[in-house]
């Protein structure tokens, strides 16, 4: 069954899908059209644009195992290992930070928190590659949560932050493995970093309220504290990104070639299409965390009982939420095209293969025009927030523009599966 004979069927039915991208579309029947196509190939019609079908028309001449080689060893494995250079110079500004005399202890902190700064870019890079350890073990083929004991936004509780530093057992064997990982990684370090003032989040009846604890560590006692422990996670996150690189390592772990050997004796990946489904679910980051809560939550578009909620920003403490979301977006685009010439590889390599032009370079023009969005705000992500709403909200729609063919017409035509928690989502 050809991928042209269902688009045949899409447009004698008058669907949306058969207009310019620029009208409107009816997502019912987007998802409609996506579910007739599962059941089709399921009963063993596998269309022609499946990357998987090494032997369809559509696909001859491409490759894709060369495809998943490239995007293991020139996007994940450099991105993990950038990070894993600015963590350990994370490490290093933390422990400063912890054993300075309490005369340098300021300039410590604030050297602290540059380093912090240019770690979470390396990490908000690696964000979208979602891939195999760094994934949900639950959703992800290979996953094995690695990504969570890194930075586990939106899954904070600075009140469990707050005890901590008063039951001060960080150092305590077993303490990163037996807590919630809402107790360390970049977001807990950012608490640590950021906060402040001396209050607590816990309410007044939390013992380290009701108890006096909190109060007895004094200004002094709790800066060293926050500073130990900011070590401590440090370290903490540095461990993890060294196991994380060495689970892709081709001489250890070796996932790369689990996913560059899609389709073969070995691999966690059971064809070549699988292996394609596995680049494009990570791209839908955008969409589940980019679009949904980095901006549709703040905004009060979805799941905010208020106006806005602000409170539902990314790194609140530090106000960093549009430098993180800009990196994302970046490393998003590298998913979709990366290279010169011959040496292009990406989901629009794909799209063009089958003759999918078009959509490839709208794919391409819409998310350059969400960056270039964001690099057109010249306040934080709070102020703008509080401001000038409607800046943000104009992001969001330049962003949904891209996100809506990402789940429409991309997914359809590269007859790729849309992940499960976005395939009900129709805003």
């Amino acid at each position: 069954m050809q991928q042209t004979w269902v688009m045949r069927m899409v447009k004698e039915a008058g669907s949306p899908l058969a207009t310019s991208p620029h009208s409107s579309r009816s997502w019912g029947t987007v998802v409609t059209i996506a579910v007739v196509a599962t059941v089709l190939r399921g009963l063993g019609c596998e269309p022609a644009g499946n990357p998987g079908d090494d032997g369809s028309e559509a696909t001859a001449g491409f490759d894709a195992s060369v495809q998943l080689e490239a995007v293991a060893t020139q996007l994940v494995l450099p991105a993990y290992n950038d990070f894993l250079e600015s963590a350990r110079a994370l490490e290093s500004a933390t422990g400063t930070w912890e054993s300075a005399p309490e005369t340098d202890r300021a300039e410590a902190k604030d050297a602290a928190r540059d380093a912090w700064r240019e770690a979470m870019l390396d990490w908000q890079r690696a964000e979208l590659f979602q891939i195999g350890p760094a994934g949900s073990s639950i959703t992800v083929v290979g996953g094995e949560d690695l990504r969570d004991e890194i930075y586990s936004w939106p899954t904070v509780n600075p009140c469990r932050l707050d005890q901590e530093l008063v039951e001060s057992v960080w150092d305590e064997s077993g303490f990163f493995s037996n807590e919630l990982v809402n107790v360390y990684g970049l977001d807990a370090i950012e608490y640590l970093l950021f906060r402040e003032d001396s209050e607590n989040t816990c309410p007044p009846q939390i013992p380290i309220n009701s108890d006096g604890s909190w109060d007895a560590l004094g200004d002094d006692g709790l800066e060293s504290k926050r500073a130990a422990y900011a070590s401590a996670a440090s370290t903490h996150v540095v461990a993890v990104a060294e196991q994380l690189i060495a689970a892709w390592d081709p001489t250890q772990g070796d996932f790369s070639g689990q996913l560059a050997g899609a389709g073969e004796d070995g691999s966690v990946y059971l064809d070549t299409s699988q292996g394609m489904n596995a680049i494009f679910n990570a791209l839908f980051y955008v969409e589940l965390i980019v679009k949904d809560r980095k901006l549709a939550r703040p905004l009060g578009l979805r799941d905010c009982s208020t106006e806005t909620c602000p409170e539902a920003l990314e790194t609140p403490w530090a106000d960093y939420s549009l430098e993180s979301l800009r990196a994302n977006l970046v490393a998003g685009r590298d998913l979709l095209i990366y290279g010169e010439g011959d040496q292009r590889f990406g989901l629009n390599v794909l799209a063009e293969h089958l003759g999918e032009d078009e959509l490839a370079a709208e794919m391409l023009s819409t998310l350059d025009a969400t960056i270039a969005a964001v690099d057109a705000i010249s306040d934080t992500g709070l102020t703008t927030l509080e401001s000038e709403p409607q800046t943000l909200h104009s992001l969001y729609e330049t962003l949904k523009s891209f996100t809506d063919l990402l789940k429409g017409e991309f997914a359809m035509a590269l007859f790729l599966e849309v992940p499960q928690e976005a395939a009900g989502d129709s805003d």
